[in-house]
């Protein structure tokens, strides 16, 4: 799940622009958590109302407006939520280009200008998931009253059986009580498919498919839906185009 925060005194901008970058993530088969904001102050409110929690809230993207009069603006807003290391990816948005330079400073990931041009929201959209990807690249599991983590591409099949998920890897094997549907959530917008309601595998750890299953690494089965076998192996063979497979 990416979480998205759209903050912008102008709620007909933000319906909008919540539904263009709702419509390219869907394309990506990412699931979004929209948080709408009217100004920086709600916005900050919101972030320090939980201050005392060890667990801070998670953003993923942040789209703030530069100018929202009257009270703190975009640039000032995201300053204070720097100091609180809050490292997610910031896209800015003003209808003027003057203050490019200075939302630089502040580790701004892009800049977007309205009225919104779609092929270029898009372009930054990919960046940014592309980016996002990248920063979430393990697992993080409690299995035997430990934390641990575990690389995406050491994965190569997850299994759900008797109320436990097994998760199998190149060198072992993990048992947890996270539920597979939580799993999808975090793993199918990378390389993983679900095959069937107990099965997501690592579409770089499939050596062929035969019938029902997807036959992997390491000599482990996954199971294929027989209702969605069509569309299943239509989304592999998508990606093992891509792939060069």
């Amino acid at each position: 799940m990416l979480n998205i925060i759209i903050c912008d005194d102008d709620p007909a901008f933000v319906t909008t622009l919540e539904t263009q970058v709702n419509v390219f993530l869907q394309k990506q088969n990412i699931e979004p958590n929209f948080i709408r904001f009217y100004s920086g102050e709600d916005l900050l409110n919101w972030y320090l109302s939980d201050s005392a929690s060890p667990q801070p809230k998670e953003v993923d993207f942040l789209f703030i407006d530069v100018e929202m009069p009257p009270g703190r603006n975009g640039l000032e807003t995201i300053t204070e939520l720097r100091k609180r290391r809050v490292n997610c990816i910031v896209f800015f948005v003003s209808s003027h280009s003057q203050y490019m330079i200075d939302t630089y400073e502040l580790n701004t990931f892009q800049y977007v200008l309205k009225p919104l041009d779609p092929h270029r929201l898009e372009q930054a959209l990919l960046r940014g998931v592309n980016s996002w990807k990248k920063q979430k690249t393990k697992l993080f599991l409690d299995v035997d009253q430990k934390h641990i983590a575990l690389p995406y591409d050491d994965i190569i099949m997850i299994e759900s059986l008797n109320r436990k998920t097994s998760i199998y890897t190149l060198t072992n094997k993990y048992i947890t009580r996270e539920k597979i549907s939580n799993l999808e959530k975090m793993l199918l917008p990378f390389h993983f498919l679900k095959t069937h309601r107990s099965f997501i595998i690592n579409m770089d750890r499939v050596l062929f498919y035969k019938g029902y299953q997807f036959h992997l690494q390491k000599g482990y089965l996954a199971d294929i839906s027989y209702r969605q076998r069509a569309e299943i192996i239509r989304k592999y063979e998508a990606y093992a185009f891509q792939r060069g497979i």
